[in-house]
């Protein structure tokens, strides 16, 4: 999984990926993926999508962007963010190319969000290749230090 492009709104942010033809589409191609997830983010397990079924009910068979939106969207809460933060996943299969995805998140600290999807990228690439996890408390901890910092002063001559 590849992110493209992140492009930062006032209220939301977006982000373009790509999975490669080479990569798993979906959960159900590679059931590790999901214990090893909740494992380290075991608040996935209360996500909802929208009004419909529970997530948990879904994340054995969805697909990685999917899966990534919900990734983002619990590293958020764990940085601060109000646990009912929405987003929103929209994707395309592309036949002869890697099917691409663009996700929106709403957005109540910049810095937060752009942090917890570089996190959820390593995640899910970890949890795919079977390999360690990073530091998802240590992450977090460092991202919640980080909401809305006053800004840095000019130094005075």
């Amino acid at each position: 999984m590849r992110v493209h492009a992140i492009t930062v709104l006032p209220e939301t942010i977006d982000v373009e990926i790509a999975v490669d033809d080479a990569s798993v589409w979906s959960t159900a191609e590679a059931p590790h993926i999901v214990p090893a997830l909740l494992e380290v983010l075991p608040g996935l397990a209360v996500h909802h999508c929208g009004s419909r079924s529970p997530f948990s009910e879904e994340i054995t068979d969805t697909e990685l962007p999917h899966l990534f939106e919900h990734v983002v969207l619990e590293l958020m809460t764990l940085t601060g963010s109000p646990r009912d933060i929405g987003g929103v996943t929209g994707w395309r299969r592309v036949r002869n190319g890697p099917s691409q995805a663009r996700l929106s998140f709403e957005d109540d600290d910049d810095l937060a969000c752009i942090g917890a999807i570089n996190l959820a990228r390593q995640l899910i690439e970890a949890a795919c290749d079977g390999g360690a996890l990073p530091d998802v408390a240590g992450e977090t901890a460092r991202l919640r230090s980080l909401r809305s910092r006053p800004p840095a002063m000019p130094a005075s001559d």
